[in-house]
């Protein structure tokens, strides 16, 4: 389209201060392709860095092969091209798409090999990963970089994101875009501690294998409600959790053996619920709390235990200031951290 043919135009331009270098593996982009009678897929790649040369195995899109015919705009047999040279290559095995890109390799068995990494369809985001970049801040945001198929997909799901985050957790795309997942993308992705997310596209061997050089994080869905999904399941995971007690038990008192200052031995009988060790308790009296301490050990029986249910005794150690007697009652509690999800 004309946005691509444009950007093509001013990369031909960025490519004129460059110098071919023969060491370098060559690099580039695809600006044409057919099926030609005769000769097999035929690409025209734009040559980006390095020389591209005749004999050079290369891996091109979802494609490999070797470059066994080359020649220049004018129809001519070359041998060697260097940056900003727009060539014509046979010796692929397939006819790849407009703006793959290729890469030059050492030989046609890891241009092969490298070409079986395949795109990932569906995978679930893994938000543990960035996680501890995102502890500070009132306002927690998930960083994102957005490709998608046509302008039309993309504008649906910026839409839809927006809808997704809240005050507390948001999604920040911080680059957006319509076509295949590009090494710019994921380049972009490392310096911001990014997501990779594609909506219908693809992305090639040279890309996936910089993603995993990089151990960048991509998804790459067909369907959008599961990418809206997941997106919505890692905001959740931003999500600070729900402090909530739990009630356990009731316990009355019936004996004070020992009474410090921040320590306190008694016996009881649970009337309610259960007693657990290494919770927490209020100590009330005639309905008003009076205290609070921390239930350091159980004993039924003169043996630890780690809980004891209602109409049994027990003693129990319990560390608090409060001065406990016989007729209070120790209501039994722990705390618990629950995942919350937006909406919640």
């Amino acid at each position: 389209n004309i946005e691509q043919l444009l950007e093509m135009i001013l990369l031909v331009a960025d490519l004129k201060e460059l110098k071919a270098d023969p060491d370098l593996p060559a690099t580039g982009v695809v600006i044409e392709s057919h099926m030609q009678a005769g000769r097999g897929p035929i690409a025209t790649v734009l040559v980006q860095e390095g020389t591209l040369k005749i004999g050079d195995p290369l891996v091109i899109g979802q494609t490999y092969g070797k470059v066994r015919i080359m020649e220049n705009y004018l129809s001519k047999k070359i041998s060697q091209a260097g940056p900003s040279t727009p060539v014509r290559i046979a010796g692929i095995q397939d006819v790849p798409n407009f703006g793959d890109r290729f890469l030059t390799v050492d030989d046609e068995k890891t241009a092969k090999e490298l070409t079986k990494v395949k795109t990932i369809k569906r995978k679930v985001i893994s938000i543990t990963e960035i996680s501890k970049d995102l502890k500070e801040g009132k306002t927690k945001e998930l960083k994102i970089v957005l490709k998608a198929d046509v302008a039309g997909s993309l504008e649906a799901i910026k839409k839809s994101l927006k809808d997704v985050s809240t005050e507390e957790v948001k999604i920040n795309v911080i680059h957006e875009g319509v076509g295949d997942i590009s090494e710019s993308d994921v380049n972009m992705a490392v310096a911001s501690h990014a997501l990779v997310i594609g909506f219908r596209v693809k992305a090639n061997a040279a890309v996936m294998n910089l993603i995993k050089r990089e151990n960048i994080k991509i998804s790459i869905y067909e369907i959008i409600y599961q990418l809206l999904d997941d997106l919505a399941a890692a905001l959740s995971g931003l999500l600070e959790p729900e402090i909530v007690e739990v009630e356990l038990g009731r316990l009355s008192v019936l004996a004070v053996f020992r009474s410090v200052k921040n320590e306190k031995i008694i016996g009881g009988k649970v009337t309610s619920g259960k007693i657990e060790n290494g919770t927490e308790a209020r100590i009330v009296r005639e309905k008003d709390t009076i205290g609070e301490g921390h239930i350091s050990n159980l004993q039924q029986n003169k043996k630890d235990v780690s809980e004891v249910l209602e109409n049994f005794e027990c003693g129990l150690k319990i560390g608090t200031p409060t001065k406990i007697l016989i007729g209070d009652s120790l209501e039994c509690y722990k705390k618990e951290e629950r995942i919350r999800k937006l909406g919640q």
